[in-house]
């Protein structure tokens, strides 16, 4: 007895292609029905992966402002980037927003955007606090007169250096025409401290030192 064929073979599905699925895995089952009622099934998993980063729209371009005294530092302000994702945001961090206070010179703000894919993408620019404040010294000496040495018409010069703050530099560049120490005749002179920050401000501290001679003349 020979092979009947059981008549046209019905098949189903479902999905049909093409088809836009979800991320993530999808279970695809055809399922072929003959006219008896015979069944069989096909499966397989259709995964739709996500390769792309998430977009950012609208970083800031590179930003300058002054130091701000009363703040301690610069205090910029920006509006932040757009950023959108073709499927689903996991995360988005700055190391800086609108309105922190920044140190003095220049400091990298970056937004870093992660998908739930693990895609990234980062969006970095510069803030630069420029420095207009000039160092600022402290102790000062006032104006002195120092008497000569005994059987000399000279004195040596005596006084605490003064010391310097700057709101930016840490070491600030201080010269001066005369120093501690130094051995000059009798006369007026006048000290002049400069001090000068990394961004070119100075200021200065001045005073008088008088080498005065008070030994009477001895006559013979």
């Amino acid at each position: 007895m020979g092979y009947e064929p059981a008549g046209p073979v019905k098949l189903t599905s479902n999905f049909t292609p093409p088809v836009v699925l979800n991320l993530g895995e999808t279970e695809i089952v055809y399922v072929a029905t003959d006219s008896l009622n015979n069944t069989d099934s096909c499966k397989f998993i259709v995964s739709v992966l996500d390769t792309l980063p998430p977009f950012i729209n609208g970083c800031p371009q590179d930003i300058t402002v002054y130091y701000d005294p009363g703040a301690g530092g610069g205090v910029p302000t920006w509006i932040p980037p757009v950023i959108i994702d073709n499927c689903t945001m996991s995360s988005v961090v700055s190391n800086y927003n609108p309105g922190d206070t920044l140190p003095c010179y220049t400091t990298q703000v970056i937004y870093l955007a992660v998908d739930q894919s693990g895609n990234a993408a980062t969006c970095s620019f510069d803030v630069v606090v420029l420095d207009s404040i000039p160092p600022v010294f402290s102790n000062c000496p006032s104006d002195l007169t120092i008497d000569v040495l005994a059987g000399t018409c000279k004195g040596v010069l005596q006084w605490q250096v003064p010391t310097v703050f700057d709101n930016c530099t840490a070491n600030v560049k201080v010269v001066s025409n005369f120093a501690p120490n130094d051995t000059l005749v009798v006369g007026t002179y006048q000290v002049v401290y400069t001090a000068i920050d990394d961004s070119g401000n100075t200021s200065t501290c001045t005073f008088a030192v008088k080498v005065s001679e008070n030994v009477a003349p001895t006559i013979t």
